[in-house]
């Protein structure tokens, strides 16, 4: 059984209430895919449940080489599994090569970023254990969270999302899918798998407001007149040219979730286009970036911040101040605008004209002097 299939057995036992009691949860592996379980029930999205999924089961089997505590009944919560082992897979994991023990292998440390997450992941799973009374101790006990570095997220300039919608061909029904995907993301800065699962049902077009599933749950987000008139456009041609199915933006194949598009398949798409428009590989090329544009937008517009958190669906308004962050276009933009060689040229200017008027004058007294 691959990752999707088991995912997807997983969110099907969820729907159908299908969970172990917690006072029979003992071992770890039972833990972590009664815990995935309880995710899919709270609409958490596929992504966040199999970012879950890998943290948690990288956790598995490293300390299933490293700690050689294994026995027959897998690992016992409350007897086996320690601070120390968590501390020890943090340290071991944030010293790994990037792709460990697999062929894309490189030799350069992970990132900041998914040290933070991995430690998100087990913080999560451990909070639940300890809620539940799975196990009796805070197995994350003053283990301190890493620092990242904040950084400047990578949003396109202007001039590059222009050039990455002139990519689309329109009269191709699969493009102009995608090319409607793009800009719904552009205008309401939604996530990719908010956009993939979103449907009709879920679109007022009194209030020009969806209802989507988030990584927070459920939450309410706005839309523009011209957002509108696209979706309605694209409405009409999918309605009248592909199989019924209440997606907004459905596969074209029938697969286990109905009609429903891979997100994986809309950061492919976002990252064709973006390298036919030529976006240089050193801004992120992913349907992110376009969320990200959005974000550093509304910032630059004097966009109140909590307005932007309740529509990007931030937990921490912390997330959302990263917008408020000087890009690298701001400063472009003011060093073009307060140029010294544009203010030189300026000068110039200015001198020719005054000398080309004191020519004039000097012309005109002249005449008036004979």
């Amino acid at each position: 059984m691959n990752v999707r299939e088991l995912l997807d057995a997983l969110e099907k036992e969820a729907e159908l209430g299908k969970f172990t009691p917690y006072q029979k949860i003992s071992d770890l592996q039972t833990a972590i895919l009664e815990f995935l379980k309880r995710k899919f029930s709270q609409r958490k999205s596929r992504n966040t449940v199999r970012t879950y999924y890998s943290d948690l089961i990288s956790f598995l089997e490293d300390i299933s080489i490293n700690e050689f505590i294994q026995n027959e009944n897998g690992y016992i919560l409350n007897e086996e599994i320690s601070r120390e082992i968590i501390i020890n897979h943090l340290n071991r994991f944030g010293n790994a090569n990037r792709w460990q023990n697999t062929d894309k292998e490189i030799e350069s440390k992970v990132s900041e970023a998914s040290i933070e997450k991995r430690y998100r992941s087990l913080h999560a799973f451990t909070s639940w254990l300890l809620e539940n009374q799975i196990v009796g101790i805070d197995l994350m006990w003053k283990i301190k969270k890493p620092q990242i570095k904040n950084k400047i997220p990578s949003a396109w300039p202007y001039e590059f999302i222009v050039k990455f919608f002139d990519t689309f061909d329109m009269s191709d029904i699969k493009d102009y899918r995608n090319a409607t995907i793009c800009v719904l993301i552009a205008d309401t800065g939604l996530r990719i798998g908010e956009v993939v699962g979103l449907q009709e049902g879920n679109i007022d077009w009194i209030s020009k407001t969806f209802l989507v599933s988030g990584k927070t749950g459920q939450r309410v987000c706005a839309f523009s007149d011209i957002c509108g008139q696209e979706l309605e456009k694209w409405l009409k041609v999918k309605n009248k040219e592909l199989p019924k199915t209440s997606f907004v933006f459905p596969s074209f194949r029938k697969n286990l979730h109905g009609f429903m598009m891979n997100s994986n398949s809309v950061t492919h798409i976002v990252r064709e286009h973006a390298r036919k428009a030529g976006i240089p590989d050193s801004y992120k090329l992913g349907p992110h970036s376009l969320r990200h544009a959005v974000g550093a937008h509304l910032a630059r517009s004097n966009v109140n911040i909590k307005m932007i958190q309740k529509q990007f669906g931030h937990a921490n308004i912390s997330t959302t101040q990263i917008y408020e962050e000087i890009t690298l276009e701001d400063v472009r933009d003011t060093i073009n605008a307060n140029s010294l060689l544009k203010k030189i040229n300026d000068i110039k200017g200015e001198s020719k004209i005054n000398n080309a008027l004191n020519e004039r004058i000097a012309r005109v007294k002249k005449k008036l002097d004979k």
